[in-house]
């Protein structure tokens, strides 16, 4: 089981993912993606760990 300070592992993003992260202005390859339901994508840096969310559309 997991504790609560654990997350889960980022993987390397798909070539459609890639395409939702530069429409944000970001660069796909410093970017893990942590999870992805369709509607949201959550992404964790690869350097610092910081998290954000992006919305398709």
């Amino acid at each position: 089981m997991k504790s609560e300070n654990q997350t889960k592992r980022g993987v390397r993003p798909t070539r459609r993912q890639k395409i939702v992260i530069s429409q944000h202005r970001l660069a796909a390859e410093n970017w893990l993606v942590v999870k992805d339901n369709g509607l949201v994508l959550i992404l964790q840096n690869k350097e610092s760990g910081r998290k954000r969310q992006l919305r398709y559309g």
